[in-house]
């Protein structure tokens, strides 16, 4: 399937294809996230329509996310599928220390991997949670338009439409 006909103009501008620099800009995953209240993501969105007074009370700080080991995966396949390998492995370790008198890797609730998890400058991941992540990447990759859509260059971007802090007022 060729997706070149959804982003045609409707009438407007003759016509021509929309560039995807139309429409987005890039910006660091840091810089996101640290204007994250000012703006409305997929998952506020989500939080929104499934209880808009506790998506309020997230918006005025009264709320505070608390990290999941479910969000780390959720990170990490965001940074394979979309940034690519190179930034995966700049920004996640997979596994951990080794056990000397085992062989075996350290515990994740372990002091042994406390210590060394404090020592390096990424998140670390699981065995688990990287394969899963790689399973993600693999099946879009795989998938004709998924493929079609990473190809094109610009696997993410954001578009600018701030929320109006008096949306409940």
């Amino acid at each position: 399937m060729n997706i070149t006909h959804v982003w045609k103009r409707a009438g407007g501008a003759g016509g021509r294809d929309i560039s995807w620099n139309d429409i987005l800009i890039r910006e660091s995953s840091d810089h996101y996230h640290a204007q994250a209240n000012k703006y409305l993501s997929s998952h506020r969105l989500s939080a929104f329509r499934e209880c808009p007074l506790l998506y309020r009370r997230w918006q005025l700080g009264e709320v505070v996310d608390e990290d999941r080991p479910a969000y780390v995966l959720g990170r990490a396949a965001h940074a394979l599928i979309l940034e690519g390998l190179d930034v995966f492995q700049k920004q996640y370790v997979v596994g951990g220390p080794i056990n000397p008198r085992t062989g075996l890797p350290f515990g994740a609730n372990t002091k042994a991997f406390s210590e060394w998890a404090q020592q390096i400058d990424k998140e670390v991941l699981s065995h688990d949670q990287a394969r899963i992540a790689k399973q993600m990447n693999d099946s879009i990759r795989c998938h004709p338009l998924g493929a079609e859509l990473l190809a094109r260059g610009i696997p993410e971007g954001v578009t600018l439409q701030p929320i109006e802090n008096d949306l409940f007022g």
